[in-house]
């Protein structure tokens, strides 16, 4: 699947809610925390949060440990709980990348494990960007009508 059928899914999922108001029982994610962003209320979900990677820790079994489950374990493992910023060296472009994005302050850089897999194809980055500008155009139009 790729991001823009995943984006399309979320859309039609909500949709569906929606117009069954099940959203009020069961609240799905990410719909619930792109809604939170677009009311300006702060998710704890990464994708959308100002939080990232270095605030999810991640313990395996043999006893070590690395920032954020969806980026790849051997290049992100960490010798302790303190040393948990060093690794975002390796994602600091990938962040910065968004300084100019018009969807910045909801997107927030997305999930950066995605991204740091696409960061060698520019069409899959691309791609990436696309399918966070569709979740931002349909829900933007849900808070507007909701307002």
């Amino acid at each position: 699947i790729c991001p823009t059928e995943f984006s399309k899914f979320v859309i039609d999922v909500f949709s569906h809610d929606l117009n069954k108001q099940l959203f009020e029982k069961f609240p799905i994610e990410p719909c619930l925390s792109i809604l939170q962003v677009l009311s300006g209320v702060d998710t704890h979900y990464c994708n959308f949060s100002k939080r990232k990677c270095p605030n999810f820790i991640c313990l395996y079994p043999d006893t070590t440990m690395s920032i954020c489950d969806s980026l790849p374990y051997s290049d992100f493992l960490i010798s302790g709980i303190q040393d948990r910023q060093k690794p975002l060296q390796k994602v600091q472009g990938l962040i910065e990348a968004c300084s100019n994005c018009t969807i910045k302050d909801f997107c927030r850089g997305g999930c950066i494990g995605i991204r740091y897999l696409f960061r060698q194809s520019p069409e899959l980055q691309e791609e990436y960007c696309k399918s966070k500008k569709m979740l931002y155009d349909y829900f933007s139009q849900i808070v507007r009508e909701v307002n």
